[in-house]
């Protein structure tokens, strides 16, 4: 199912659209995505509260929506959290995959990838964004950012996890 779809379906929601109206200034920030069996065909798709720097994530599986309690968001201090547009993600999430992997294994033939996981977001240096990483065997992980609106990879880098600093 493509990104717009999952909104949409999102937005037609009636707990959703209860919610909307009661947070008018939340804007659609991140889609979340957890690529293994346990977690198939599971979205959770953030909105963000610029007034409390927090986030409300709801979960869509299947046709069953949840809404989770408001939390704190992961990220730097100095940093924005920009709108993410669904019109400006040309590409499916079937493409953005498979370019990952594409990454992989030219790139990173060894890493022996066990997880992997995108988030797709906007971000103020690169647009918007499928953020994926693959997490390996060997406690490393591998960052592939690809433009949600062309597909093409704009960057990639791997780092032991021991090493990733809070």
């Amino acid at each position: 199912m493509k990104l717009a779809d999952i909104v949409g379906k999102l937005e037609k929601d009636s707990e959703f659209r209860k919610w909307r109206k009661e947070n008018k200034d939340c804007f659609l920030a991140h889609a979340f995505m957890m690529m293994d069996k346990a977690n198939e065909n599971i979205w959770q798709v953030g909105y963000y509260h610029p007034k409390t720097d927090t986030i409300t994530t709801f979960i869509i599986e299947g046709d069953d929506i949840k809404i989770c309690p408001e939390a704190n968001i992961f990220k730097r201090p100095d940093a924005k959290v920009e709108p993410l547009d669904i019109s400006k993600v040309k590409i499916g999430t079937i493409q953005a995959v498979e370019t990952g992997e594409g990454v992989m294994e030219k790139d990173y033939p060894k890493a022996n990838p066990i997880k992997m996981f995108f988030i797709v977001q906007a971000l103020p240096e690169e647009g918007h964004v499928f953020n994926m990483t693959f997490i390996t065997q060997d406690f490393k992980t591998v960052n592939i950012r690809i433009s949600a609106e062309t597909g093409n990879v704009l960057s990639h880098k791997v780092e032991s996890i021991l090493d990733i600093k809070k």
